[in-house]
């Protein structure tokens, strides 16, 4: 019940002495049929009802269920009117939240900033549902600004949205633009998410070194004695995982995949349209590869980026204090 207590208790007056000067939220939340009022870090005052707020978060069903204290942050109610609840927020983030919990127009977020307030009070207040959604946004948002969704998400201690945000950093090269809230984490933080990026690297890589799930049936160009490589690739051949000599095209193909993996440790490297077009074109300079199998070309870049997601999936950042 303390976790009840400290999170619904932030922002309010520890030793409950009456709080003036507040100001009455926007519709719908200034009804006077509502049965509580939670009043905001900037003194402003959200008439909402009970039950709204116990289907959308456990924490608020535990808080009504307990009896009100005789001290504390909590307004005792005057002549019936409901009870005051002083809660951290800002009226801009509690409004956007509550809005999600009412069976009114969602509200529009079009920066992480906004997002990441809201999404950091509906994690306190247990609301998982709206966690879900806004996380889902988050990884839209986040798409163009993957290190300032990261440092955002280290700074309000959001595990999942950092995570998320170190995974989309990987569809980035290095080092990317700077944004100002890269300021207010440490240089742990940073670190830890470089070390997780090196880690998909050296994952990545693994799976264009170990070809033992490719079959040389399914792809003759892969071995050409009209154009062999000279370095060999461990792959199936008649049922039996073996060193072969490659293809030249296919062995330049894997050396261009391995540079784009370093700079960009995901699938959308292996899918890259312009590796797969210098190795049709390489394929047309042999006799032999140039017939009938370009292809397939498209179908094993797309096997491989699987390889490769599957692999780097299994990546974990490793989260510390900011």
């Amino acid at each position: 019940m303390a976790e009840v207590n400290d999170a619904i208790c932030l922002g309010g007056d520890p030793r409950g002495e009456e709080l003036v000067g507040s100001t009455a939220a926007s519709y719908p939340f200034n009804k006077p049929s509502a049965d509580v009022v939670l009043r905001t870090g900037d003194k402003v005052d959200f008439q909402v009802r009970k039950a709204i707020l116990e289907e959308a978060s456990p924490m608020f069903t535990a808080m009504f269920s307990l009896p009100q204290p005789t001290h504390g942050p909590i307004v005792e109610p005057q002549d019936s009117a409901p009870a005051v609840i002083p809660v951290a927020e800002s009226s801009t983030v509690l409004d956007a939240l509550l809005r999600m919990c009412y069976p009114v127009a969602a509200p529009k977020f079009s920066t992480l900033a906004e997002v990441v307030l809201v999404l950091s009070a509906a994690n306190k207040y247990q609301m998982y549902d709206i966690v879900a959604a806004l996380t889902e946004l988050w990884a839209v948002l986040a798409e163009d600004r993957p290190l300032q969704a990261y440092a955002l998400a280290i700074i309000h201690n959001l595990e999942d949205a950092a995570s998320s945000a170190a995974k989309i950093y990987l569809h980035h090269t290095l080092p990317g633009p700077y944004f100002d809230d890269l300021e207010n984490i440490t240089g742990a933080a940073y670190h830890r998410l470089i070390q997780y990026r090196e880690e998909c690297v050296w994952v990545a890589l693994a799976a264009t070194k170990d070809l033992g799930w490719l079959k040389a049936s399914d792809y003759p160009w892969i071995i050409c004695k009209t154009c062999p490589s000279a370095n060999r690739i461990r792959l199936t051949s008649f049922g039996n995982q073996r060193d072969v000599l490659p293809s030249g095209p296919f062995q330049h193909h894997l050396n261009r995949l391995e540079i784009l993996l370093k700079q960009r440790p995901c699938r959308i490297a292996v899918e890259d349209p312009a590796a797969r077009s210098e190795l049709v074109s390489d394929m047309t300079g042999c006799r032999r590869c140039k017939w009938g199998y370009q292809s397939s070309v498209a179908e094993f870049n797309a096997r491989l980026a699987d390889m490769v997601e599957s692999g780097v999936s299994k990546v974990v950042l490793g989260i510390g204090r900011k």
